[in-house]
């Protein structure tokens, strides 16, 4: 139960004067049939006061009635006969008199409702309110509790009122903001479903592992090995040019490999690219590694984060880290670089750990920022990313309008004094529980969302299997287009378990080469008479899921409901505010929206990553989770191998090289004048209309009409007497 408390404010010249207030339920009351009623103001001597600090005190208001919980107790009657209770209010100022004399009272009467609570820790833990009563104290902003015992209070900020019959009545026409705004958010998600969708597809492509062109593999597994390269997030990170390395160990070095693929975009801007390589003997433990790039293409320039190698016989993985340009114009200008195996100090050092930890979580943890920095290998996809997005964009514009002032209703924080100063807390108590009951509304269900679309499992498909001696064929036709998907799995111990082939029309060589497409390659496929029900579940088991397929379907649907409903509330506020009110609280969203998510947000990452590298000295595992099947409407593209190429088995000579830097150096003066005449003109723009835009256009006339009366004669001239 809680307490009712009613509060006016008015202003008027002949006061003092009794107010008269009568209070029934579920009809409307008279001087004469009234179920409560109290005349104001209060006298003196049954005001409370409480001691306040710096000795000052706080007094009841002598204007407000408070009824208390027990004095206003639901029956069964009202549950049964209305299924709910009305409370209506009469008043009446002064006597016959007063009114006699035709004086207009404005006023205004707030009804509130307050309880007091506390949470009881014992077996139940449940708030209860035994032993508290509210006290005369409360009123529309602050909440006074007077209990017979010690414990832990508290209290909650009301958000805003909303009428919704008053909402609905409001002409949308003449204060659309909230609608707008709506249509604004829905409109940029609509069209960004459009291009994360061509992404996701795009990403397909980029989940395998790829053997070179023109490669032959070595059947050895001690001779094979993976070789992930990881592109770094810095701007214009990504190349065009074509990628070389060689590695050197203890016994052998390997020959140069160009890392290439004719039929995807490789090393782009955070990007992780994986081939398949191996040599005619092992190499022993690898030392060190070379690698440089061709600086071909449009964008030659290439910051490489790492590169981890792992051989297949071991299983042992070494790790060579670069985090450094490859570049004419960046750097010291190298193209090519010598990096050693990096051991276990190295990999922990804070300047390595920060800049994975940091980068990891701008492209994967945060969801805003990974729509556009999503890994490919991630089963978390860009569209769910950004519905995800959507629906905690609406969720906290819905929040944020519920509580929309509230906070300044109540009283600035007190002052606390350390060392002989005064700190004023940055924040106040009231605001912080809005921070804590908004954050409360929000989280859940967008948590519940990430997680439904994080570790959701994939439905697997029933296809038919064509065997043939030695290999199984699966093939699999793409919905519209007239290009077939084989995949081949071997049951030689030393070959990778799955593979696709490519097959190029006009290719008259019968060497057809194989290429990688899952990463479930270590689990071959030691028998050839497995049935299909025993290939599901090995490639069930790759995927580290713990909710069936169909969670995803929960959690779309969560996404449509909760923006919906938040859309929908966000709008009726908005009626409901008015025009001016409501536009200001548009503004102020979207300027705060802006500020938190390229402002805060990155510095909360950095500060995030600083104290991960400085207290966690542990390498920050890479997730690399078994590609998705593809939908109907996706395919991965099947070619045949060609013959290999020649390629340059060195970078580079030092005069092509000079020449390309003084070629970039041109190009970074021409774009530094154009940045610069862009800037100048920007400039003198803020500086014109900061000088003008206030000036009233009748200043002009207003200066010619001086100067007409001052040197035009418009004045007489003064005579001796009239001085």
């Amino acid at each position: 139960m809680s307490a009712m408390g009613f509060s006016l404010d008015f202003n008027i010249t002949l006061f003092p004067h009794d107010v008269t207030l009568w209070l029934r339920k579920h009809e409307p009351p008279t001087p004469d049939t009234y179920d409560w009623t109290a005349t104001l103001p209060v006298p003196e001597d049954q005001l409370v006061t409480v001691p306040w600090m710096n000795g000052s005190s706080l007094v009841s208001s002598a204007y407000q009635w408070l009824l208390l919980e027990d004095e206003i107790a639901i029956t069964d009657h009202d549950v049964d006969i209305y299924n709910r209770t009305d409370y209506l209010i009469g008043l009446r100022f002064g006597s016959e008199v007063d009114r006699a004399s035709g004086e207009t009272v404005q006023f205004t009467l707030y009804a509130f409702e307050t309880s007091c609570v506390y949470f009881q820790e014992n077996e139940t833990h449940l708030w209860q309110s035994d032993g508290c009563r509210v006290g005369p104290m409360s009123n529309i902003t602050h909440i006074h509790c007077r209990c017979d015992h010690l414990t832990k209070f508290a209290g909650f900020v009301p958000p805003n009122p909303l009428n919704i019959r008053e909402a609905f009545s409001a002409n949308i026409l003449e204060n659309p903001t909230g609608l707008i705004l709506v249509l604004a958010v829905f409109t940029s998600y609509v069209m960004g479903v459009i291009w994360a969708r061509k992404a996701d597809r795009r990403d397909i492509a980029k989940a395998g592992v790829g053997l070179l062109p023109g490669h032959k593999l070595n059947p050895r597994k001690d001779c094979q090995y993976l070789i992930t390269v990881y592109t770094g997030f810095r701007g214009n990170a990504g190349t065009t040019a074509e990628i070389t390395l060689v590695l050197y160990g203890i016994q052998h070095e390997s020959g140069p490999f160009t890392l290439r693929d004719d039929h995807r975009i490789l090393f782009e801007q955070g990007s992780v690219d994986s081939f398949l390589v191996s040599t005619e003997e092992p190499l022993g433990v690898l030392t060190h590694m070379r690698v440089w790039h061709n600086n071909a293409g449009y964008s030659p320039s290439w910051y490489l984060g790492q590169i981890v190698v792992t051989n297949r016989g071991t299983n042992a993985t070494d790790y060579f880290l670069s985090n450094r340009w490859l570049a004419v114009d960046e750097d010291d200008g190298k193209i090519e670089r010598l990096i050693p195996t990096a051991g276990e100090e190295e990999i922990t050092l804070f300047r390595n750990l920060f800049l994975e930890k940091s980068s990891r979580d701008m492209n994967d943890g945060h969801l805003w920022f990974s729509v556009a920095g999503r890994p490919a290998r991630s089963p978390f996809t860009r569209v769910q990313r950004l519905s995800c997005c959507l629906t905690l964009l609406y969720s906290t514009m819905l929040t944020n309008i519920m509580f929309f002032g509230r906070g300044d209703d109540f009283d600035p924080p007190e002052p606390i004094r350390f060392a002989g100063l005064d700190i004023n807390p940055p924040i106040s108590l009231p605001q912080l529980m809005i921070g804590i009951q908004s954050a409360a509304i929000i989280l859940p269900v967008n948590l519940l969302i990430v997680f439904l679309f994080r570790n959701s499992g994939t439905q697997t498909k029933s296809k038919k299997l064509n065997s043939e001696p030695g290999r199984r064929v699966l093939k699999l036709l793409h919905h519209g287009t007239k290009k077939k998907e084989t995949f081949i799995t071997s049951n030689d111990p030393d070959t990778p378990s799955m593979w696709y082939s490519r097959d190029r029309p006009g290719d008259n060589t019968r060497d057809q080469k194989l290429r990688v497409l899952q990463h479930s390659m270590d689990h071959d496929i030691e028998e050839s008479s497995k049935t299909h029900d025993e290939y599901k579940d090995n490639a069930a088991h790759g995927q580290k899921s713990s909710l069936p397929w169909w969670s995803v379907f929960i959690g779309w649907l969560l996404v449509w409901s909760a923006s919906f409903v938040a859309a929908f509330f966000t709008v009726l506020y908005t009626l409901s505010f008015g025009k001016a009110k409501a536009e200001a609280w548009a503004c102020t969203f979207v300027t705060s929206f802006i500020t938190d998510l390229f402002l805060v947000q990155p510095v909360k990452l950095v500060l995030v990553a600083i104290i991960f590298a400085l207290f966690t000295k542990k390498p920050v595992e890479d997730e690399n989770p078994a590609p998705t099947p593809t939908s109907d409407d996706e395919e991965y593209i099947i070619y045949s191998e060609f013959p290999a190429e020649e390629r340059s088995t060195s970078p580079p000579g030092e005069d092509v090289l000079a020449e390309a830097r003084a070629r970039s150096a041109e190009k970074r003066k021409r774009r530094a004048a154009v940045l610069e005449v862009l800037v100048f003109g920007l400039f003198v723009t803020v500086i014109m209309l900061t000088a003008y835009q206030e000036r009233s256009p009748l200043a002009f006339y207003m200066t010619q009409n001086v100067k007409e009366q001052l040197v035009g004669g418009g004045f007489s001239k003064p005579t001796q007497q009239g001085v």
